[in-house]
């Protein structure tokens, strides 16, 4: 094992970056200042630790959360000393090479999180894979032995596909502006939808996993994305094609506090409904205090095997002046207004 790398971490810098090992990491809130070891730990020691199997080149083979996980990184431990005290979740960027995936016989999109705690390892749930800089940064809520491994969704360690299938949405959503009647938005086409400063909207998901709908474990909601945005680098890792990042985001959790996040100080998010059926319906409703520009909207979910799914939904949010009046006239053909919904549209 080599040394710890000694970091402080303070109320009022709760962020490090570890240049030489491509690490960095940030607390929600550090309640008492003080100091965070990090530590790469020698693979002799996991396998003696942790149970893990050691292969040649200096890999380690273990099982997470399940499925066989193979290492293609160090495995970092991390770890507050003294009275150091910190509250809520945090966020990991950890590195990995992309020559070395490939060697190991993986693709970027089966690359994982691993983390060795309560006595097993489990593979991170809440993560991002920046492929542009090789890295993967994950929202944890405990600090231990954390690495980047690979895992081929054909296979496990009881041999065949178990629960491999990522959830998904399904065709049509509702978005409900103030006590507009709700419209009902399919896959299809993208709609903008037009609310003023002030006035509620409502958009609601109806998600489901090969599993059934019980076994999502989390759905969230990323909107106002905006370019190079001044905000805590703890919430802007949630980014869309072109490279903006989601200023204003909700995300609910079935068994870890839910987050909400909005850099921008203009959007409120109330908390969330959650009704299960035939799938799971997550209604998300907000306010604006200001006015917003056309804004793409996307959404993350992810089920109790940890399999991610992520896209872009087929509406965008645009918040007008409160006193303004938006009529039929202003709606282009690519707006919605309640005439595009018939009453077969809606459902309870």
């Amino acid at each position: 094992t080599i040394p710890a790398i000694k970091n402080t971490v303070t109320k009022d810098n709760p962020s490090l970056s570890i240049d030489g090992l491509g690490i960095s990491m940030t607390f929600s809130s550090i309640t008492t200042d003080g100091n965070l070891d990090v530590t790469v730990k020698d693979p002799n020691d996991i396998v003696t630790d942790t149970g893990a199997e050691s292969l040649d080149g200096g890999a380690l083979k273990m099982i997470s959360s399940g499925a066989d996980v193979t290492t293609v990184s160090s495995i970092i431990d991390f770890g507050l000393t003294g009275s150091t005290a910190q509250s809520g979740v945090m966020t990991i960027t950890l590195p990995y090479d992309v020559s070395t995936v490939t060697a190991a016989g993986y693709t970027e999109d089966e690359l994982t999180v691993i983390h060795y705690t309560g006595g097993e390892w489990v593979t991170e749930s809440y993560c991002a894979t920046n492929t542009s800089d090789s890295t993967i940064t994950c929202t944890v809520d405990t600090l231990s032995p954390f690495g980047i491994g690979g895992s081929h969704k054909s296979s496990t360690s009881v041999g065949g596909c178990i629960d491999c299938s990522p959830p998904y949405l399904e065709d049509s959503m509702i978005v409900t502006v103030a006590s507009n009647e709700p419209v009902v938005i399919n896959s299809n086409d993208i709609s903008n939808i037009v609310a003023k400063v002030g006035e509620t909207v409502s958009v609601t998901l109806f998600v489901n996993d090969d599993n059934g709908p019980s076994d999502v474990d989390s759905v969230s909601l990323f909107t106002n994305f905006i370019s190079n945005p001044d905000m805590n680098l703890f919430y802007a890792n949630n980014v869309n094609n072109i490279g903006e990042v989601s200023t204003s985001f909700y995300q609910w959790n079935e068994h870890i506090d839910d987050l909400s996040y909005d850099g921008s100080g203009i959007v409120s998010f109330s908390e969330p409904t959650v009704l299960i059926d035939n799938s799971m319906e997550v209604t998300f409703t907000m306010v604006w205090t200001e006015v917003m520009a056309e804004s793409e909207v996307m959404y993350r979910v992810f089920d109790a095997r940890y399999n991610e799914y992520r896209d872009t939904l087929p509406l965008t949010i645009e918040i007008t002046e409160s006193d303004g009046t938006v009529t039929s006239e202003d709606v282009t053909s690519e707006d919605v207004t309640s005439e595009d919904v018939t009453s077969e549209d809606v459902t309870s």
